[in-house]
């Protein structure tokens, strides 16, 4: 968690911040570790009800792109 606020202080917010942390992933490990993201993406989504709002379904067409998956 204290990561997390860290990255969204240095990105300039929550958007930034998760699309910078995609992007090095991505580089880091390309899909090697796509369904561990996924697999926190999900129990994010679950914990939150379900359903994604706009902003959340705008992340994961950012991962996707991250990961050159369209």
């Amino acid at each position: 968690m204290i990561l997390g606020r860290w990255l969204m202080s240095e990105c300039g917010g929550a958007q930034p911040g998760f699309a910078r942390l995609t992007r090095r992933l991505a580089k880091l490990s390309e899909l090697e570790r796509f369904e561990q993201l996924m697999a926190v993406l999900r129990d994010v989504s679950a914990a939150g009800g379900g359903s994604l709002v706009p902003l959340q379904k705008d992340a994961l067409a950012e991962v996707a792109r991250a990961f050159k998956l369209r």
